[in-house]
């Protein structure tokens, strides 16, 4: 519940596997995901 509450503020930062340069990087799996408060 927290995290779809911090997801809706903008406060989700996804670090992807994939650098900007791939041109499916939106779409590459992410090694983790990090919510801020």
């Amino acid at each position: 519940m927290l995290l779809k509450i911090l997801e809706k503020l903008g406060r989700k930062k996804i670090v992807l596997d994939r650098g900007p340069s791939h041109p499916e990087y939106k779409n590459a799996k992410p090694w983790m995901e990090r919510y801020y408060v």
